[in-house]
């Protein structure tokens, strides 16, 4: 372990050469010439910059916090915040989505609307009772 630092010196935990470069006089940064000196590197750096937010890399779906993010979303176009909807849905016509995606910007008929159990049950006490007896027969007595 010794044969870092050498033989015969004492361990401090900072390396041989700590010791012998100190600070000067403080320099000063001329602001402008350096701009200058990199203005091709600051020009490339905002075009990417502005290429990126153009490209439009990002989704309206991305742009929601963690919290508001639903797989839901992605199928009812409702179900996204009023202020990214328009562009949710110009996202959604130019990835070609089915037309039932885009239903939720539609009105829904009664029809559409009314429930399973709304549906399935009858009208009239005599269709529920011609219903419990369609696959039974009386027995002669």
């Amino acid at each position: 372990m010794d044969t870092a630092h050498g033989a015969g010196e004492k361990r401090t935990g900072q390396p041989p050469e700590a010791g012998r470069y100190t600070l000067g006089k403080a320099r000063s940064v001329d602001v402008v010439g350096f701009v200058e000196a990199r203005a091709f590197e600051i020009n490339a750096l905002q075009r990417s910059l502005e290429d990126a937010r153009a490209a439009g890399n990002v989704r309206a779906f991305q742009t929601l916090p963690r919290h508001l993010r639903r797989r839901a979303a992605s199928h009812n176009v409702k179900r996204i915040p009023a202020r990214l909807r328009e562009r949710a849905i110009a996202e959604m016509t130019k990835s070609a989505v089915s037309s039932k995606t885009l239903a939720g910007t539609d009105r829904l008929t009664n029809a559409q609307r009314s429930n399973r159990y709304k549906r399935r049950r009858t009208r009239t006490v005599r269709e529920e009772y011609e219903l419990r007896q369609a696959g039974k027969r009386w027995l002669e007595t």
